[in-house]
């Protein structure tokens, strides 16, 4: 990403490399860090990112600091075309980002969930096999 105000802080813990495919996790990895800065206030576009081994599976969280999802939207985010309705959403998004990365997720055999607190930001949360 290129965005020279867009702060990204990276935390590894339990691991120092593992097996995958890296176009998908890359892709993976993009989308979710571009809607962290689409969808945070300018001068707080931050972006924390963890990566953790935990019984055998490796978890990711992307926290921001952004807008946040009201709690009535979280269960249709991963649908295809389903748009939050919100200023920063105006143009430039059709809605399939969200419903690419569980795509993505699931072709990986693992799980995508998200909590999310309208003002303060919201957290994805991928787990994924472990394969060293």
């Amino acid at each position: 990403l290129k965005h020279p105000d867009f702060e990204i802080t990276y935390e590894i813990v339990g691991f120092k490399t593992f097996i995958t495919d890296p176009v998908l996790l890359g892709s993976l990895f993009d989308n979710l860090a571009e809607n962290a800065y689409k969808y945070s206030n300018p001068g707080s576009k931050k972006l924390s990112i963890s990566a953790k081994l935990i019984k055998g599976v490796l978890v990711f969280r992307f926290a921001d600091k952004g807008i946040g999802i009201p709690s009535s939207e979280l269960n249709n985010i991963f649908k295809k075309f389903f748009r939050i309705q919100n200023e920063y959403n105006q143009m430039g998004s059709v809605g399939l980002g969200l419903a690419f990365c569980k795509e993505l997720v699931n072709f990986m055999q693992g799980e995508i969930s998200v909590k999310s607190k309208v003002g303060v930001g919201t957290e994805f949360k991928i787990v994924l096999p472990y394969n060293s």
